[in-house]
């Protein structure tokens, strides 16, 4: 009976993987339909399992699964009493926002402050700080300068998160540094992506560090008993806090590339921001509850929350999203200030794939008057996602959207800025992955010459563009108009 077993087996084994294959994809489209995704997102995940089942079952395996969401959010309620000694020290030192601390703000500002507020996870949410003095970086060499001065001042501690960190000159200059304040006695804590750090953590790049006293976190490691569960929902993160009074956070990883030196992709515009104040509390309260979430080690005392004079006269308001929160907190604040906006939207993404609130938000400020501009590159490293980009076009410029596609190297920055009054820099892309899958933190500052400042460097970089004009982007091949369609149904998993 088992030699006959086999051989039905050897003779029939096309046929019986393909019934698996179906019987798996049909599993796998019961449970995208199970599930509370966007629409577009379920039509896209349908049609991939229907019409190309394999790859299909393989991707949604490897990127979609919801129980990893719920696995993480499971993950960080484990850091509950430590998160919850966090926010007491924020609440002593930093709780109370003070009004007349930052002047006027209009309706719409007090709104995004209040919606940031209470969206966010953390138990004392994501309180406004006033009195901050911000530096915006928008090329590499000044910001790794200034990161640099803040290490070799530093006194406490030094703390890095970023996505990539890569073994090459600059980053070798940036751990040379960390190491010889850890010999000093500083405490020193590196958190970096297993995946965007990849060739980083398959050497022995941090070694010296750990030697002299400092400790390095590697976020979701790339193991293969786990990839499946690790490819996804990345730590998308590129933060810095040195002695709980300086803090760094933008579009900057550590590596060359962000010099200009790859010679792939050239030149490279990008915007980090520099921030000396109370608001850096938040940003220090981010890393230390990142750093307990991977190494399962807390972190906490005063010394991490000092006391700390006002600075200038920014109200900064830090706020983090990811696969562990309740909502998507940073595509609610993108939504907010859309609609929110007055006069003027300044946009620049180098991923631009909007989910339709935020296309359909766009389009209606448009409509009423508001001048949208949207910058994004011409190029990225993954062609499906400039298709797909670009399969939104034809709508946004009908309805009076500006777009610029950035051919003076690579774009990217993450920036907006509304009305002249406030604007924001982080990590996170206009994309649904930023919105729903990595973890990500932006910094919504609220000052007017902020906002100047972003909407000058705007305007700066247009010189650099090439401006979309509609009746020529209508003449597209059509082999071009059916390739950016088909990219179009699978925005929802880009």
């Amino acid at each position: 009976m088992l030699q006959g077993a086999l051989e039905f087996l050897a003779e029939n084994w096309f046929s019986l993987f393909w019934a698996l294959v179906v019987v798996q994809a049909a599993s796998v489209g019961l449970a995208v339909l199970s599930e509370r995704r966007e629409p577009a997102a379920t039509i896209a995940w349908l049609m991939t399992v229907t019409f190309l089942p394999l790859v299909g079952i393989i991707a949604y395996y490897a990127l979609a699964r919801s129980r990893f969401r719920r696995q993480f959010r499971a993950r960080s309620a484990v850091n509950t009493q430590a998160d919850d000694a966090l926010a007491k020290y924020v609440e002593e030192r930093f709780g109370d926002f003070d009004d007349t601390a930052v002047g006027p703000l209009s309706t719409a500002q007090r709104a995004l402050i209040e919606l940031a507020a209470n969206s966010t996870k953390f138990r004392s949410g994501c309180p406004p700080f006033p009195r901050n003095d911000v530096q915006l970086f928008f090329d590499a060499g000044p910001k790794y300068d200034a990161l640099k001065e803040a290490i070799r001042s530093a006194q406490s501690h030094v703390h890095l998160e970023y996505y990539i960190f890569n073994s090459d000159r600059i980053g070798t200059e940036i751990r040379d540094l960390l190491a010889e304040r850890a010999a000093a006695g500083v405490e020193v804590r590196v958190l970096y992506d297993g995946v965007g750090s990849i060739s980083t953590y398959r050497s022995e790049f941090f070694d010296e560090l750990e030697s002299a006293g400092g400790e390095v976190g590697v976020f979701l490691p790339p193991r293969f008993a786990k990839i499946i569960e690790r490819v996804n929902f990345r730590d998308h993160r590129k933060i810095a806090i040195i002695d709980g009074s300086v803090g760094f956070v933008g579009g900057m990883n550590v590596g060359d590339e962000y010099l200009g030196l790859d010679p792939e992709t050239g030149a490279w515009r990008d915007a980090h921001l520099r921030i000396e104040g109370s608001a850096v509390a938040a940003l220090q309260r981010t890393f230390l509850t990142d750093w307990m979430f991977t190494t399962g080690r807390q972190v906490a005392g005063e010394s991490y929350f000092p006391e700390i004079a006002p600075a200038g006269e920014a109200l900064v308001q830090v706020v983090t999203s990811g696969p562990n929160c309740r909502w998507p907190t940073i595509q609610q604040l993108y939504f907010q200030s859309i609609t929110a906006a007055e006069s003027e939207i300044l946009i620049a993404t180098p991923y631009f794939v909007p989910d339709r609130s935020v296309l359909t938000a766009l389009e209606t400020a448009a409509l009423r008057g508001v001048d949208v501009r949207v910058m994004v590159p011409r190029k990225v490293d993954v062609r499906i996602v400039t298709s797909a980009a670009r399969s939104y076009y034809e709508q946004l410029l009908e309805a009076g959207v500006r777009i610029f596609e950035f051919t003076g190297g690579f774009l990217h920055s993450k920036t907006i800025a509304v009305d002249g009054r406030f604007g924001s820099v982080g990590s996170a892309n206009m994309d649904v992955r930023s919105f729903h899958l990595n973890f990500e933190v932006s910094a919504f500052v609220h000052n007017e010459a902020f906002a100047e400042e972003l909407r000058k460097q705007f305007a700066a970089d247009v010189a650099s563009c090439e401006e979309i004009d509609l009746a020529t982007f209508r003449r597209r091949p059509r082999l071009r108009k059916f390739g950016q369609a088909v990219a179009q149904l699978l925005s929802g998993i880009l």
